[in-house]
């Protein structure tokens, strides 16, 4: 539970960016505006980070933070699995001692079983960190999901790559006609205009460009700059600055013109449902009680029930190990 406070008359920014988690954010006192754009335009908002995936609960991956569309890593459940098995030799290992030195019977062909077991788990779990520091970047770039499973170990569908140049010559087309139709200069062919939700199938794979020069690049860095993972400059932020006039808005970014913005106003006692990775800027006012409110940040479900919210047992595993 995160609790969010200042005093202004003419309001606050929090900036343009995405959260990695599902949000109930509740307002105690004060108005806030909420500014928001879809993951589905993730391309055209300009992150610092350099966009990977989009998994199909909404959840973005960049460049070096790979994660499954729970919000785990890919290789964390095995890891934990592994952590879990150490942690039952080890008390086999102790109570297999205990019983030697009460002279039971066999106890020594227990002590033998359990210290083998003890060194298969702590190589088991030195693998899987070992596994975790050498899952890099295969030079994908983006994708927003898919229907099948595409081998990568998270489940949620999507290919790493197109099946064949003329799929990926398909992909950029159809890519280049939707940008055409936002911007008016074709009949729109399609209920929906959202481009990067409904350009085609081939749109929801990830797509590989070695050339990141190249205009098909999906991502943003400014000139000179170098993106990294401190708080200063989070991956997960727009390089938008959204108080430009309309017209240098278009001139630096022009892809920000094809974003669809929502925008909605909530004040004392209203709480707003914001799912993983909705781009928001927060504007909070309040000058004479102050704003304050309070959120409550939980990774996205990507499970297929209520009752089961997610596919894998990590998290419920993980929380069960904390005993909290």
């Amino acid at each position: 539970i995160n609790v969010w406070m200042g005093r202004s008359k003419d309001g606050s920014s929090s900036g343009l960016h995405h959260d990695y988690h599902d949000n109930l954010y509740c307002v105690v006192s004060g108005r806030k505006k909420f500014d928001l754009f879809s993951p589905c335009d993730a391309i055209n908002l300009y992150t610092r980070g350099r966009l990977r995936r989009i998994h199909t609960n909404g959840r973005i991956n960049y460049v070096g933070e790979e994660t499954k569309a729970d919000g785990s890593h890919a290789k964390a459940e095995m890891a934990l699995d592994a952590s879990i098995c150490q942690e039952e030799a080890a008390k086999e290992l102790e109570a297999a001692e205990a019983a030697v030195e009460r002279g039971e019977k066999g106890a020594e062909e227990r002590l033998e079983r359990a210290e083998k077991a003890l060194d298969e788990a702590m190589e088991a779990v030195m693998d899987a960190e070992e596994d975790e520091d050498d899952e890099g970047d295969a030079g994908v770039l983006f994708g927003a999901g898919g229907d099948g499973n595409d081998g990568d170990g998270d489940g949620d569908g999507g290919d790493d790559i197109c099946d064949s140049d003329e799929e990926d010559a398909d992909f950029w087309e159809a890519a280049e006609k939707k940008k055409l139709e936002l911007q008016g200069k074709v009949e729109a062919t399609g209920p929906n205009d959202s481009a990067a939700c409904d350009l085609s199938k081939k749109a929801r794979r990830d797509i590989t460009n070695d050339n990141e020069d190249d205009d098909n690049y999906i991502g943003f860095e400014e000139e000179g700059r170098v993106v990294d993972q401190t708080v200063k400059d989070p991956l997960n932020f727009s390089l938008v600055d959204t108080t430009l006039s309309e017209a240098d808005l278009k001139s630096r970014y022009p892809k920000f013109a094809s974003a669809k913005k929502a925008t909605v106003e909530i004040s004392r006692g209203d709480m707003l449902y914001l799912p993983a990775s909705w781009f928001h800027e927060v504007t909070s006012y309040g000058a004479k009680e102050g704003h304050c409110a309070f959120n409550y940040w939980f990774h996205p479900p990507d499970g297929e029930s209520f009752e089961k919210p997610y596919a894998s047992s990590f998290w419920s595993s993980d929380w069960a190990l904390r005993k909290l």
